[in-house]
């Protein structure tokens, strides 16, 4: 019987199912059905609706369209056609499958090749559920073979050949022998979780029979040569392993190396049940370098080992932020290490203990003469919570600049849910911290219940009141009866309680704060120039979390801090409605010498916010009176030994970004000894009226031997990081400088400084008096100094601008104003000036122009100086130097031409006078 398809059609709901080609049924029963040019072309056809069909179901789950066509009988069918496999809407493609091949008798195979496109891997799931299968990909099967045998497979993939590989189709788990090599193949785009990437050049042999844990027997060889994990690179990695007929997993050798740092192991563990002596791993090294990579990132640079020069192109061109820029310190990475795991147990449950030691580590702002780890782990791979046990210590530990002679911290704990963590810090005999808590974390919740905090230092100690609890969730935090005192009647009293609010619930907490020791707080923290004072403080908050409500006192006595110095500092403050308002008052010598009270913008909301000080208006009233100018400016760099107060009142409104103020303040009989130019201001006076425009009058005097007068204005119009500037100075013999090579005093009419502060520009004249420049002492300068150098320039100019702790940091270096600095002055050397040599000393006279321009890195000398008299020391002779002529060419540098003629007077043996004249020429 012969069935012809002409275009037919089968609907089954939405699907649709066509048909073409021939079918013949004969009598006879070995080849009962014929099937010629046969096709099925289904579309969104239910998997399920193909499953009633098949005697082993496919589990998935989607839609089919394509087309499959047959050519045959059962004993040699030959088949070829596209499928598609959609999601079960049909909007998604999740693999397309193309193929053919010959179907033999008795289930072997004859050249059958299928090849998957845009094939979801996580389809692999269904035989392999788990491994977390994901990504995309292609693949190519390729099968030739007897089925009941082993048969020939050849699998290619978009990273992945593996040849040569026999196994029992009918039944995987009877028996299996796969051979594998991978090139440059990323296992982390197949499988989640991993890191990336997950790279491997690798072969590996694996044989025997069973798929799981009670029935597997088989043996594994794996080698790499080349593996990269996240930032880790192995050299190397080799394993091999069986599983025996006991079911005893024997690991002969496991072995991986990196840049000579090797971890190997050997052991044995059951497969089930608890079997063999346990996998040992041994990790030993002098060296941790290698490692630098893996830990510290790839080639990381240090800010404070750049030159200044390139400081700066990394500023100016590259947008670079200072700050954002490890220093030398964070990148900091080595050490010794000697460690040891063992695991035992089962692969069903696993518990494993390590040990490590390290030796001078040096881990970025941390760092240990020794340290030691101890972890044992249980419940690996049982399905319930693992539970890890350890302690760590060390000695000759230090965080951050802050060294301490030893630290310990035990824990056990449930990672992810909570445990005990007890930490014990010495610093000194007489100094150590004590801590213990349960600690509970549970996402963005956590809860810490405080059973002991105990500090020592010398005969001071501090503890807990009682146990005391922290909470926090994404809605509030709550601090529950934490109590920190001093025993006995008098000292240190910290409490609080209650609850602060994020969300929409209301708060209600307390904080009081009494005999705090500002002093003691710094030495326990290890502040260089810790603040000194004995603190007393509240603070109340209330109202919700989205509209908070605060008010707060404190007071401070006896402060000392770095050059601020007071008998008592006291404030009072409230917040409401995003407003801060707030009074301070600072009292010297039981005289307020300074008050400060107003209302700032701000969002004190316990959650992220784009700013802490919105643009909003401001409004703050200063009053100084008699204020120590010492506390303003002993922070400068160069003035030591300052003296003079400042008085006045000035208002700030408008916004924190654009201030108006508004007010006069006025320096009094001020006196500063300035180092690094070698001289002492005094009586210096100078009045600054503030507008609110911006523009500030300036009107001054200062006596340096001498006296100058200057006034003008900064500020004004223009951007605020750019002040600009319009002084004028009157020099009347002010003494500019005196040290060991040079000394001067100047006297000028209207020297000035224009431009602004990115852009300064100083011109005028000036002469020069009663100067002295010893030459070998200014070429000894020069040569250890580039007198190109900005920090050179700060400190015979501005360096008094910038504090001790930024010009460490490099701020110095960094100011626009003297990267950008241009002079044009011209200067007359009057008489009484003087260059002097161990050999020479001239009195020069004339007049030089003089340019420099920093930005270019240039300075031009123009002009001549008349020698006026001088002498010149040759062997035991003195020759007088009657005249002669220094020239400036105007190249840049300082190289003058030298032409002067020198004349002994002697007598010759007859008692006759002669003159012998010397002409010295060159540069």
């Amino acid at each position: 019987m012969r069935v012809d398809f002409a275009n037919a059609e089968a609907e089954l709901g939405a699907a649709r199912l066509g048909f073409a080609g021939a079918l013949t049924v004969h009598k006879s029963a070995d080849d009962s059905v014929h099937f010629e040019a046969m096709s099925v072309a289904p579309t969104r056809v239910p998997v399920s609706e193909v499953n009633r069909w098949l005697a082993d179901p496919v589990p998935l789950d989607g839609l089919l369209s394509g087309e499959v066509r047959f050519d045959g009988h059962p004993a040699r069918l030959s088949l070829a056609g596209e499928l598609a496999l959609l999601s079960e809407s049909g909007r998604e493609v999740v693999a397309r499958l193309a193929g053919s091949g010959t179907v033999l008798d008795q289930g072997a195979l004859e050249d059958v090749s299928l090849a998957a496109s845009d094939l979801d891997y996580g389809l692999l799931r269904i035989l392999t559920p788990e491994v977390p299968w994901a990504g995309s990909g292609d693949m190519t099967l390729r099968l030739d073979g007897d089925l009941a045998t082993g048969m020939d497979v050849e699998i290619i993939g978009d990273h992945t050949g593996r040849e040569g590989t026999q196994i029992n189709a009918r039944d995987p788990g009877s028996g299996y022998r796969l051979a594998a090599t991978v090139e440059d193949f990323d296992l982390s785009r197949l499988v989640d979780g991993l890191p990336e990437p997950f790279s491997l050049n690798a072969s590996a042999t694996l044989g025997g029979r069973g798929l799981d844990l009670e029935s597997i027997r088989s043996s594994l060889v794996l080698n790499a040569d080349s593996v990269t994990i996240g930032r880790l690179v192995l050299d190397s990695v080799g394993i091999r392993a069986r599983v025996d007929d006991d079911g005893l997993l024997q690991v002969a050798s496991v072995r991986a190396e990196t840049g000579g740092i090797v971890l190997q192991g050997a052991g044995s563990l059951g497969t089930v049940g608890e079997a063999g002596e346990g996998v040992v791993l041994s990790l030993s090294s002098p060296t941790m370098e290698p490692l630098r990579e893996f830990f510290m990132g790839p080639d990381r640079i240090a800010w404070d080992e750049l030159l200044p020069i390139e400081q700066t192109m990394m500023i100016q061109f590259e947008g670079v932020d200072p700050d954002t820029v490890p220093r030398a310190v964070d990148l900091r990475f080595g050490g010794a290490v000697d460690a040891r795991a063992r695991i035992t147990g089962a692969l069903a449950g696993l518990s494993a203990s390590a040990a490590a030691r390290f030796e001078n580590l040096e881990y970025g702002p941390t760092s240990a003469r020794s340290l030691q780890a101890d972890f044992t782990l249980s419940g690996l791979g049982r399905g319930t919570p693992v539970l890890v046990d350890g302690t760590v210590s060390g000695d000759s530990v230090s965080f951050r600049d802050r060294r301490y002679r030893s630290a310990l911290v035990e824990t056990r704990f449930t990672p992810g849910g909570s445990g005990r963590v007890r930490a014990l810090i010495t610093r000194s005999d007489s100094e150590s911290y004590d801590a213990q808590a349960v600690v509970s974390l549970d996402g963005g919740s956590g809860r810490v219940d405080l059973d002991r905090l105990t500090l020592v230092r010398d005969d001071r100690r501090w503890n807990l009141r009682g146990p005391a609890r922290i909470e926090w969730t994404p809605d509030a935090v709550s601090v529950s009866n934490f109590g920190l005192i001093r025993p006995g009647t008098e000292g240190l009293r910290v409490r609080a309680d209650g609850l602060l609010a994020r969300g929409g619930g209301e708060s209600d907490f307390a904080l009081e704060v009494a005999d705090l020791d500002l002093g003691v707080v710094g030495s326990l923290l290890q502040l260089e120039g810790a603040p000194r004072g004995v603190v007393r403080a509240s603070l109340r908050a209330s109202g919700t979390g989205h509209e908070p409500e605060w008010t707060g006192t404190v007071e401070v006595s006896d402060v000392e801090y770095e050059t601020l110095s007071f008998d008592r500092v006291v404030a009072d403050a409230g917040f409401a409605d995003g407003t801060l308002r707030a009074r301070m008052e600072s009292w010297r010598g039981g005289r307020r010498n300074l008050r400060a009270e107003g209302s700032i913008p701000m969002d004190l909301r316990l959650v992220e916010v784009p700013d802490r000080i919105p643009d909003d208006p401001l409004d703050v009233q200063i009053v100084a009176d008699s204020f120590p100018a010492a506390m303003l400016l002993g922070r400068l760099r160069s003035l030591e030994e300052i003296g003079g107060t400042v008085s006045g009142e000035v208002r700030l409104s408008g916004r924190p970004g654009a201030l108006e103020p508004d007010g006069s303040l006025h320096l009094d009989d001020a006196s500063a000894w300035v180092a690094p130019l070698g001289v002492r201001l005094a009586s210096a006076q100078m009045d600054l009226d503030l507008d609110p425009s911006g523009v500030m009058a300036v009107n001054g005097s200062a006596v340096s031997g001498g006296t100058v007068d200057f006034r003008g204005t900064v500020g004004g119009d223009g951007p605020p990081d750019d002040i600009a500037l319009n002084l004028a100075f009157w020099p009347r013999e002010f003494q500019v400088v005196r040290r060991p090579d040079i000394e001067a005093a100047i006297t000028g009419d209207s020297l000035a400084l224009t431009g602004t502060f990115n852009l300064p520009f100083i011109e005028g004249r000036v002469e020069v008096n009663d100067g002295t420049v010893n030459l070998e002492e200014y070429q000894r300068t020069a040569e250890l100094i580039d007198f190109y150098d900005p920090a050179l320039l700060s400190a015979a100019t501005v360096q008094g601008s910038v504090s001790d702790d930024d010009w460490a940091g490099g701020v110095g270096e960094r100011s626009p104003f003297l990267q950008n600095l241009r002079l044009l002055v011209d200067v007359h050397v009057g008489r009484g000036n003087r260059l002097r040599s161990r050999r020479m000393t001239v009195v020069p006279a004339g007049d030089l122009e003089l340019t420099f321009d920093r930005a270019g890195s240039r300075l031009i000398v123009r002009g001549e100086m008349e020698v006026v008299r001088g002498d010149f020391r040759l062997g035991p002779s003195t020759l007088n130097i009657e005249d002669g002529l220094f020239t400036f060419p105007g190249t840049p540098g300082f190289d003058p031409d030298i032409d002067v003629t020198a004349v002994t007077r002697a007598r010759t043996g007859d008692g006759e006078p002669i003159e012998i004249t010397t002409s010295i020429t060159g540069t």
